[in-house]
């Protein structure tokens, strides 16, 4: 005679009922939506971690070439002393090649680990004779890891938006000037994560550099780490870290 076994939950396989199955969605949608924001801010401080990092190889760079040159500085604007360049369209002083003149002297007499690359297309000349290129992206040291990679080729290449990592404050002498004679070298800005080559705190409106606020779709430049409203900054004594932007302007206004 077969002995008969009562029925249990463990007789056969359970599933989820809809009821159950929509709660672990909800509980999952729910976390995710918690750390998803946690998650990307952790991401943008890691980068800009990085981005301090160049800031600082770039100050390191900036006081060797002083001691090869006798302390004298790379005259603002490539040496074009009194060059304006003419306005185009909405591009205003600042947003081409000739505004990057420190950095790339450097880059190329190999002070500095990286390059920066230029378009095949300039509208306007510099005093020289120069096409003033419309930059295109950075590499190594001179490369912003804030700024999306993915907008780089599109916006210079088919919008002529010159893609610019890195500005050097072009309050710092545009005549040679020897280093020692900047009065607040711990307090000067030297360079900082900016969407202009050079900065003219006095030329463009207050906020127009601020490298966190979103852009149109044009100005590829911005919307770098907008969780993280702070911006990188070089200071001329050498050290580095993330400011917010009443610190940023009140330390770029300095007279050096």
């Amino acid at each position: 005679m077969k002995k008969k076994f009562s029925k249990s939950i463990f007789s056969k396989p359970h599933g989820f009922t809809l009821i159950e199955l929509l709660v672990v969605i909800a509980i999952i949608t729910i976390l995710v939506s918690i750390l998803l924001p946690t998650l990307y801010t952790v991401r943008e401080k890691a980068i800009m971690t990085s981005c301090l990092a160049n800031l600082k190889q770039i100050g390191q760079a900036v006081h060797m070439y002083l001691n090869d040159y006798n302390e004298y500085w790379y005259p603002s604007l490539r040496g074009f002393t009194g060059y304006t360049p003419p306005l185009w369209g909405n591009w205003e002083r600042g947003h081409h090649w000739s505004s990057v003149g420190f950095l790339d002297i450097m880059s190329k007499l190999k002070y500095i680990n990286g390059e920066i690359k230029t378009t095949d297309w300039a509208p306007q000349t510099c005093p020289d004779g120069t096409p003033d290129w419309v930059i295109w992206t950075s590499t190594g040291v001179l490369k912003c890891p804030c700024m999306d990679e993915s907008m780089r080729r599109t916006k210079a290449w088919s919008y002529k938006t010159p893609m610019i990592d890195y500005g050097y404050n072009a309050k710092l002498p545009i005549y040679a000037k020897k280093l020692s004679k900047v009065k607040r070298p711990d307090q000067t800005v030297l360079f900082a994560e900016s969407i202009v080559g050079e900065m003219f705190f006095t030329f463009y409106l207050p906020d127009s550099i601020a490298v966190y606020r979103t852009g149109s779709y044009y100005d590829g430049s911005k919307d770098r780490h907008t969780r993280i409203k702070l911006i990188n900054t070089l200071y001329v004594d050498g050290h580095v870290k993330a400011i917010p932007w009443n610190e940023f302007m009140r330390d770029s206004l300095n007279n050096p």
